[in-house]
């Protein structure tokens, strides 16, 4: 990648020794952008290429990242076959998927604005991550940026500020689903939340609700859909009212 989002060098000891240079783009790269791509880093043994691309080094919601693993304690014989269960190469893929989401982690903190960049162009594929890879879960969460009713647009916050700015009476973090922002703002169902103060994540992407649901919590605080939460208000008479027209 000309402009990569973060560079990963590091070697992998234990069960498995292994070195790993791996790239992670800033955007969507141009082959994801149509058909159906291959993805995997490609798999040395001893500095011998044995796969162009090794799937089974990542799982698919990182499919963005590209390099190279170069394992010296791998048969050199190995086939595409034997690749798919063999317990050392599962061992790599767990070490080399943690340290993705840690180095995704460290740039969201360290380099914000990079870090949004990448999330624009694929936030939505770290989003599979959700339903499929349930050992990091809260690491893929921490991840995720959202638009909400008391952000700016075009401006987005974690889960973790999210909750930072909750009230101290509030128990829940809640979210909208929608095509458009636009179209969020102005539903009856927000007026509620705005009498109190609460801010509402504002989910516009085609896939959030689909994965959404396999996240039925967040450091130990529910996530509710708002326009299933009944909550008393001085509008609440109007609210149902309008709701109702």
């Amino acid at each position: 990648f000309s402009d990569p989002a973060k560079v990963i060098h590091y070697m992998g000891e234990g069960f498995s020794e292994f070195t790993a240079l791996l790239y992670i783009p800033s955007t969507r790269p141009l082959e994801m952008q149509f058909g159906d791509p291959k993805f995997g880093p490609r798999l040395y043994i001893n500095r011998v290429l044995i796969q162009e691309n090794c799937e089974q080094l990542l799982p698919t919601y990182l499919r963005f990242v590209k390099g190279v693993v170069d394992c010296p304690d791998l048969p050199l014989n190995v086939s595409r076959e034997t690749l798919q269960d063999n317990p050392r190469l599962t061992r790599i893929q767990k070490n080399v998927t943690k340290n993705v989401l840690k180095a995704l982690q460290e740039l969201k903190d360290e380099d914000r604005e990079s870090y949004l960049k990448f999330y624009a162009h694929l936030g939505d594929i770290l989003k599979e991550g959700l339903p499929q890879d349930f050992d990091n879960h809260e690491r893929i969460a921490d991840l995720l940026m959202f638009e909400s009713v008391n952000t700016p647009r075009g401006e987005m916050i974690s889960l973790t500020e999210y909750i930072e700015q909750m009230p101290d009476e509030q128990e829940q973090i809640y979210y909208l689903t929608g095509e458009r922002r636009e179209v969020l703002e102005h539903t009856p169902y927000l007026e509620v939340f705005k009498d109190r103060g609460w801010d509402v994540l504002l989910l516009t992407e085609p896939i959030d609700e689909f994965v959404i649901p396999h996240l039925p919590e967040y450091q130990e605080r529910p996530l509710k859909a708002a326009n299933e939460e009944k909550l008393d208000s001085d509008s609440s008479e109007d609210l149902e009212k309008t709701t109702e027209e």
